[in-house]
C-alpha cells in the first residue's frame, strides 16, 4: 500500500509540473505591457496575434503580409527570435541541394526562416519519417547545424 501511495504522489507531482514545462496559451491580458510594447514596435502591421507563455518568455503567433509568423519576447519586451513560414521554393539553393541529395527519401513538409538577435539566419526544414516529423536546421550555405 505504501508503494502505491508513493507512486501516486510521484505521478501527481509530475502532472503538476508538466504544464509549466510546455508552452501554455494565455490571454492577451496576461502578457506584460513591456512585452506587448516590444511586439508592437517590432511588428506594427501584425494581425491576429495569439499568445503563449514559453518558460519565462512570451511567444506571439500571427500573420504578417500573409505569412505565418511566431516571435519570442522576454517579459521586458526584448525581442529574442522570429520564425517565418516560407515556401520550400525560396530556400537558398545550397539548402535545396543538400535536401535533394541527403534527404530525398523523406517528404519535406514545411520550411521556416529563423532570425535571432545577433545571429545568422537559420533555415529549418521539417521532414516526415515513419509517421513522425523531425526538423533539420541549415545555415545559408547548406551546412547542417542541427538534426
Amino acid at each position: 500500500m505504501k508503494r502505491f501511495a508513493g507512486r501516486f504522489i510521484s505521478l501527481f507531482c509530475s502532472l503538476l509540473i508538466i504544464p509549466v514545462v510546455f508552452t501554455q496559451p494565455i490571454s492577451v491580458k496576461r502578457v506584460p505591457l513591456l512585452t506587448m510594447y516590444g511586439f508592437q514596435v517590432k511588428f506594427p502591421k501584425a494581425t491576429g496575434a495569439k499568445w503563449e507563455k514559453e518558460g519565462d518568455n512570451y511567444e506571439a503567433s500571427f500573420k504578417l503580409k500573409g505569412a505565418s509568423v511566431s516571435s519570442l519576447f522576454d517579459a521586458h519586451g526584448a525581442w529574442i527570435q522570429t520564425e517565418i513560414a516560407i515556401s520550400k521554393k525560396i530556400l537558398p539553393e545550397a539548402v535545396k541541394a543538400v535536401i535533394a541529395s541527403d534527404f530525398k527519401k523523406y517528404p519535406l513538409i514545411r520550411a521556416e526562416e529563423s532570425h535571432a538577435a545577433n545571429k545568422d539566419v537559420v533555415y529549418e526544414a521539417v521532414f516526415k519519417k515513419n509517421k513522425k516529423e523531425w526538423e533539420v536546421q541549415f545555415d545559408e550555405a547548406g551546412n547542417i547545424l542541427k538534426k
